[in-house]
């Protein structure tokens, strides 16, 4: 397993067969990650896409592309000291043709608003940044998400646009 370190976290690249497991019983991949079992406090609207994503998304590309897992899995986001996972983070995949990539996290409601989402998404921008390929990175806020805002604007991101969708669009480049 790849493994990404920070002063407060660790962040874990899944495998195949640790994202099957998230999507079957989600307390027997913690067990084993060797961390106690969690049931996070996210949005409802959130926890009905995640396991969907990872099941229509992650696990197909990491098995049509398993040289480019890194790009396509899911990364969980453990607390150190605490060994728990508090959130999780991934990207959409290598750059596309115009050195683009676009990435997504969330933190566990007790987690939020203590710079958890920040260590890891800059961490993760990092990471990301030494693809030769790579020119921007994307993400999206939904409109009036301050706290999401902010996690972006200290990773160096820049407002682009707000999207019909009711999303602002938010860019870094590299």
């Amino acid at each position: 397993m790849f493994e990404l370190y920070t002063e407060r976290l660790r962040l874990l690249a899944l495998d195949d067969a640790l994202i099957s497991c998230f999507i079957q019983d989600t307390a027997e991949m913690d067990r084993r990650l060797g961390l106690p079992p969690v049931l996070m406090q996210l949005p409802e609207a959130f926890q009905a896409e995640l396991k969907p994503a990872l099941e229509e998304f992650c696990l197909p590309k990491i098995r049509a592309f398993p040289e480019q897992y890194l790009w396509f899995t899911h990364w969980v986001i453990i607390h150190r000291e605490q060994q728990r996972r508090i959130g999780g983070l991934g990207s959409s995949g290598p750059p596309n043709e115009a050195g683009e990539i676009m990435i997504g996290y969330y933190i566990d409601k007790p987690y939020a608003r203590q710079g958890f989402a920040t260590e890891a998404a800059m961490a993760f921008c990092q990471r990301l940044k030494n693809h030769p390929d790579l020119e921007l990175i994307i993400a999206t806020t939904p409109i009036g998400h301050l706290a999401s805002e902010r996690v972006l604007q200290k990773c160096g991101f820049k407002w682009a646009e707000s999207e019909e969708e009711g999303l602002n669009r938010w860019e870094l480049k590299v």
